[in-house]
Formats: structure tokens, C-alpha cells, sequence
């Protein structure tokens, strides 16, 4: 029974918006790569430049919850961010480096007042991974191949996306049976 809380199209402008105008000049390229790659907030604060491949456009995540090492694509805003942040990166370090860059920044903070000034109720940092999860689904990927870009051993964990799924297949039940009947009447 995991809670689901993903993003609608409206919430998520409002978030961005927000988190771009927030005080800390990392946070909307954080998020960025939060709704990009689905990564864990953990996952995606600790990426060090080492873990980049901005050329081929993708991360490394050597340190998962899991301990399994995974690569995910990354394309679009959020490599062109990478891209415009590592321009002005001084080290090899943290991509996102605390004021002595010797440890990650923490955004907790920053992300709890941009959820707050976004209006967006019952959200957690963590539910940008559900977010991209349900974006990857509504591009056509299946359920295990989410699980892989997610970094889930067994697709028992990805399965909380079913109920999307569900809904995907009525719809092209309806629009199939729509297609094979027309023309046919009904008596």
C-alpha cells in the first residue's frame, strides 16, 4: 500500500517556477534532475562531476540505496543545466558542493519552502521520482524497463505504477474496440 503522489502538468510548472526563483542558485537544477532521471534526492545531491557524461548525456549513480551501480540518460533542460553549471565548476568534486565543498549540499530547506510556496499539498522531495516514473510510463516504456532506469531489483517494487497502467489499457481496449467496430451496427 506505498503512497503514490506524482505531479500534475500544472503543479509541476508552478514548482519549477518556484524552485527557479528560489534563493539557493542550485535547487532548480536539482529538481530538474530529480524529474529527469527519477534518481533519489540522495542519489542526485551526491552525483560528483566524476559521475557525468555530459557529452554522451548520462549520470552514473555509484551510490544507491541498493548498492547497485546504474546509468540513466539524461537529455534535454536538465543536461543543458549540467552542462552550463560544469562551465563554471572549479573542481571535479560535488556537482552540487556544499560552501567548503568538501561534503553535498543540503537542500532539504529549500525544497520544503518551494513545495510550500508551490502550493503543492501532500508532496515530498521523493515524489519526483514517482513523477518521472509516471512520465516514462506515459511515453510508452513498459514497467520493467522503468524498474531499470529506477534502480529496483524486482519489478514487485515498480508494480505500484500498475494502476496507471490499468488505466492506459481501458483506454486502448476503448479506442480498439472503437476502430474494429465501426461501421458495424449494433441490433
Amino acid at each position: 500500500r506505498e503512497r503514490t503522489r506524482f505531479l500534475t502538468s500544472e503543479e509541476r510548472i508552478r514548482f519549477l517556477e518556484v524552485c527557479r526563483q528560489s534563493e539557493n542558485p542550485y535547487l532548480f537544477t536539482l529538481v530538474a534532475l530529480l524529474l529527469s532521471t527519477g534518481c533519489r534526492y540522495n542519489e542526485a545531491r551526491s552525483l560528483k562531476w566524476t559521475d557525468t557524461d555530459l557529452v554522451q548525456g548520462k549520470i552514473t549513480i555509484t551510490k544507491s540505496k541498493n548498492s547497485d551501480i546504474r546509468s540513466i540518460p539524461i537529455r534535454g533542460v536538465a543536461l543543458e543545466l549540467l552542462r552550463n553549471l560544469s562551465s563554471k565548476s572549479l573542481s571535479l568534486g560535488y556537482v552540487f558542493p556544499s560552501q567548503d565543498k568538501s561534503r553535498p549540499l543540503e537542500f532539504r530547506r529549500a525544497l520544503r519552502t518551494a513545495i510550500k510556496r508551490a502550493g503543492l499539498k501532500g508532496f515530498r522531495p521523493h515524489d519526483c521520482r514517482h513523477s518521472y516514473a509516471t512520465e516514462m510510463l506515459a511515453q510508452g516504456l513498459s514497467l520493467g524497463e522503468i524498474g531499470h532506469l529506477l534502480g529496483h531489483r524486482s519489478v514487485a517494487m515498480t508494480r505500484r505504477y500498475a494502476h496507471l497502467v490499468e488505466s492506459r489499457s481501458i483506454d486502448a481496449v476503448s479506442k480498439m474496440s472503437e476502430h474494429i467496430f465501426r461501421g458495424v451496427e449494433n441490433e
